[in-house]
């Protein structure tokens, strides 16, 4: 049975100060950083545009269905974490942090399917599970949980966070979502 699995991609520029760009909510993967900080692939003329830091996925489309391959193998699926690739990333940048939220699920705060941090400023792709620093997900695993949702027929929203971070560490492996959260607060505060 195929169940209806939607995505979006969300680009959470936090830049250092602790504050969401723009209207004050997350900035789409496809919107403009109009005033983002100058990014490392921005010309050193006065006069350049800034370009918006993007992550993107082969793998599905924002607002889309997730692939098969995605999907948990509870539920048929091969449990492989999505590929995804950033580019015009932001100077100070020192590190990444990627979280996978299903906030339809019947769960205070969501159910957290993937934490992920840790992720050198030097990467642009990030591919299945590669060997940054993985938190524990709502499932008490330290890996992709991928979904599998009841067979209600509703369809469940996975949103996937992405920060650019200030320091280039968050913490050791295993933290929560909650305690990723909180130590990129605190970088913001210092």
């Amino acid at each position: 049975m195929l169940l209806p699995f939607a995505c979006s991609l969300v680009l959470l520029l936090i830049l250092f100060t602790g504050k969401s760009i723009g209207n004050g909510y997350p900035t789409t993967a496809t919107s403009s950083a109009s005033n983002a900080a100058p990014t490392s692939s921005t010309s050193s003329r006065s006069d350049a545009a800034l370009l918006p830091f993007t992550i993107t996925s082969p793998d599905f489309k924002d607002g889309g269905s997730l692939s098969q391959k995605a999907v948990s193998s509870r539920c048929s699926g091969s449990n492989i974490a999505p590929t995804f690739q950033w580019t015009n990333v932001p100077a100070k940048a020192q590190s990444f942090v990627l979280l996978m939220t299903d906030y339809d699920a019947p769960y205070a705060g969501g159910l957290h399917h993937w934490v992920v941090y840790n992720i050198p400023a030097s990467a642009r792709e990030m591919t299945g599970n590669q060997p940054f620093t993985q938190g524990t997900s709502s499932m008490h695993v330290m890996t992709y949980s991928g979904p599998c949702p009841p067979a209600t027929g509703e369809t469940h929203h996975y949103l996937f966070s992405f920060y650019a971070a200030d320091g280039a560490s968050i913490g050791g492996k295993g933290l929560t979502f909650d305690q990723v959260l909180s130590a990129l607060q605190g970088m913001w505060q210092e």
